[in-house]
């Protein structure tokens, strides 16, 4: 791990010298054009190294660390940070986990030969403005005269249990559906991950024939939590704690409302059904 931490330290602030990135991170053709005590490179930098103080203190420990006497103000930094497009962030996470995963493929840990991959969400409360109650959507109650409501996001993100890394994480407007969310990782992930095999691992929200067929079509494994009232017909002829059923897709299971991809409900059509391992197992709260 040593030796990827050097090279990913190198290929960020390669990234960040670049034309290309510096393209990237424009919102409009005239961003970055001219110079400034805070351009690109610096705000990246800037950004990249802030430790959760104020600004303030943020700004003065920057400028101390890069040995220059000039300083910014706090509306100038925020003036340039609007400038930024955030999607530079994405390009250079994608960018060092590319490296990570292959090229240092000696330094990747598996288990059993797998990557593990854990799916989760949660929802979070974000700035109070108009323009994020109607991006993200609000919980609370409005009255006419009054608007109570507090707006909030849901957060998806795929971790890399052994190796910790967040694979990908996005934003969504609040309670995006967490199978949605699911198969946007299960296709994005892989375009990080395409040369190793993956086990992904999953709360009771998350199970969805969809998934599971996506996961079998693409040659993954999945691990996901069961409610009690998930498949009830087939859990009620298994006679052991570890037993496989075999999962009709039957005409109520291929109702289009199912599925996001018509080429994987052809899909389960097409196979009738799967053969899916069972586990029982009794937590320690019973």
């Amino acid at each position: 791990m040593v030796k990827f931490n050097k090279e990913g330290i190198e290929l960020i602030r390669d990234k960040i010298d670049s034309e290309e990135l510096k393209t990237i991170g424009r919102l409009k053709e005239t961003s970055f054009t001219r110079e400034r005590k805070m351009g690109f490179k610096k705000l990246m930098k800037y950004i990249l190294n802030k430790k959760g103080l104020t600004t303030s203190m943020e700004i003065n420990n920057f400028y101390n660390d890069i040995n220059e006497e000039e300083n910014i103000s706090n509306q100038s930094l925020l003036d340039q940070r609007l400038k930024l497009n955030p999607e530079v962030f994405k390009t250079l996470n994608t960018d060092y986990l590319r490296l990570f995963y292959q090229e240092h493929k000696e330094e990747v840990k598996l288990y059993k030969g797998y990557l593990l991959k854990a799916i989760d969400g949660s929802d979070f409360e974000i700035p109070n403005t108009k323009e994020s109650k109607k991006v993200y959507g609000t919980v609370g109650t409005k009255v006419t005269d009054k608007d109570n409501t507090i707006t909030r996001a849901t957060v998806s993100t795929c971790y890399d249990v052994l190796n910790k890394y967040i694979i990908e994480g996005f934003i969504s407007s609040y309670r995006t559906s967490e199978n949605k969310s699911a198969l946007k990782h299960l296709e994005h992930d892989q375009e990080i991950t395409s040369d190793y095999k993956s086990i992904y691992i999953m709360d009771r929200g998350y199970i969805s024939i969809e998934f599971m067929l996506s996961c079998i079509k693409n040659n993954s494994k999945f691990l996901i939590r069961l409610d009690s009232k998930a498949y009830e017909k087939e859990r009620s002829k298994i006679e052991t704690k570890d037993e496989y059923i075999n999962l009709e897709y039957t005409n109520n299971r291929l109702k289009r409302r199912h599925y996001q991809s018509e080429e994987i409900r052809l899909y389960a059509k097409e196979i009738k059904s799967s053969k899916l391992r069972i586990i029982t197992y009794e937590l320690n709260t019973g």
